[in-house]
């Protein structure tokens, strides 16, 4: 059963000029469940997303982000597990050129031309460019092992690409192969644990510049779940650690948050912070 329902994103549209068909509806909707705290969490020719916001979204993203405070992190981390062949349905394939335009939609529009792409087919990710730029890109499907359809573009840096993209690319292997949910778990924790996989050893950022999202192959329509958000490397962090707690997030809607979700659980947390519109944020000295 949900633990929340929140709406998000209403009448939201996202549209990218000069790409055919490619006319983003953002609607509303995202589940957090007891079971599953789930903070709902293209290439170098491709403009850079404009925002149009009809209902001042921005305003409601993080009010029941605390759904996950009230749960033990031994359930934030557990998911329903799912056979192997449940988990082969839920993964369809992208036409190439889709996958590597929502890749590569993750980052902002000067790191994409020079950034490497992944794409997914039936034996998991390969690469189907390499960058030069250190940064990473590719649709990342964590989550699908248990039976999400979620679709979530994501661009690391240097320090991301050399830690959290290997964890990434193991579970694209293992959903390909129809591994359960809780088969991939124990995987990626024994890797952790025999050092074939690790936590970023310091502070860098992932880009989700197209935020969460559901797209329909037939009519290339993207639905966004959860808005666009940067992502800084926090592993070990917690919400407490921060200062987050239920009463600071329903008063304030746009703090960032701990999510620890992804596969690696606490080893591969996130500081989330929802992205605005260049227009709505200040210039500022670098």
């Amino acid at each position: 059963m949900p633990l929340v329902r929140s709406f998000v994103g209403q009448s939201l549209a996202l549209t990218m000029p000069g790409v055919a068909a490619h006319t983003i509806t953002v609607t509303e909707s995202h589940t957090m469940s007891s079971s599953s705290i789930q903070f709902p969490a293209s290439a170098g020719a491709i403009p850079q997303p404009t925002w149009r916001a009809t209902h001042a979204p921005a305003r409601h993203l993080v009010l029941l982000l605390l759904a996950g405070s009230i749960v033990s992190q031994a359930s934030a981390q557990s998911a329903p597990a799912s056979d192997g062949s449940q988990a082969a349905r839920t993964l369809a394939l992208l036409p190439v050129q889709d996958e590597i335009e929502l890749a590569l939609g993750a980052a902002p529009a000067h790191l994409r031309a020079d950034a490497t792409v992944y794409t997914f087919g039936p034996n998991g990710y390969a690469q189907t460019r390499q960058g030069n730029n250190g940064f990473t890109c590719l649709v990342n499907r964590d989550g699908q092992q248990s039976g999400e359809t979620t679709l979530r573009p994501t661009c690391w840096d240097r320090e991301g690409t050399a830690s959290i993209v290997p964890v990434m690319l193991r579970v694209g292997a293992l959903l390909a192969q129809g591994t359960t949910a809780d088969e991939i778990k124990r995987d990626i924790d024994l890797g952790f644990t025999e050092g074939r996989l690790r936590s970023p050893s310091k502070t860098g950022i992932a880009y989700m510049l197209l935020g969460d999202i559901d797209y329909a192959i037939k009519t290339k329509a993207i639905t966004t779940l959860f808005p666009p958000h940067y992502m800084v490397y926090a592993p070990g962090v917690s919400n407490a650690d921060i200062g987050l707690n239920k009463e600071a997030a329903s008063k304030h809607n746009a703090l960032p948050f701990v999510y620890s979700g992804y596969s690696g659980g606490t080893r591969t947390a996130y500081l989330i912070i929802v992205a605005s519109p260049d227009r709505e944020t200040p210039k500022h000295p670098m």
